[in-house]
């Protein structure tokens, strides 16, 4: 299976292969902004951890850093938003649009306020 989506993955266009690389460096950061406590207190890697040595809460890290992390989140999710303009969709373009450019940014917004998503039933 991984060899198959290797050799898809070595079919994409850059501008595909850029936008993936986007998506999962977003995921990873974000990822680790909403894990930054539980990383902390278990002495895990965390990348805003080592960046940030000052901050020994995820709240005094955004009180401290929030405006560099949004710099960074937003850097990250506008080329995302540039990328997306230069993919050829094939089904739902509106759909996958209101997720890359409305769903991301409402969810980084979400873990930079210490804020859960609703669940829905």
């Amino acid at each position: 299976m991984c060899i198959l989506m290797m050799n898809e993955i070595r079919e994409l266009r850059d501008n595909e292969k850029e936008f993936i690389y986007l998506i999962a460096s977003w995921l990873c950061l974000v990822d680790a902004l909403d894990d930054y406590d539980k990383d902390k207190k278990k002495g895990n890697y965390n990348v805003f951890i080592n960046a940030y040595k000052d901050a020994t809460t995820k709240q005094e890290l955004i009180d401290k850093h929030g405006v560099d992390i949004s710099v960074i989140f937003g850097s990250l999710l506008d080329e995302v938003a540039f990328l997306a303009t230069k993919l050829q969709y094939k089904f739902n373009h509106d759909l996958i649009n209101n997720v890359l450019l409305g769903g991301l940014k409402n969810q980084t917004k979400l873990i930079m306020e210490n804020k859960k998503c609703k669940k829905t039933k």
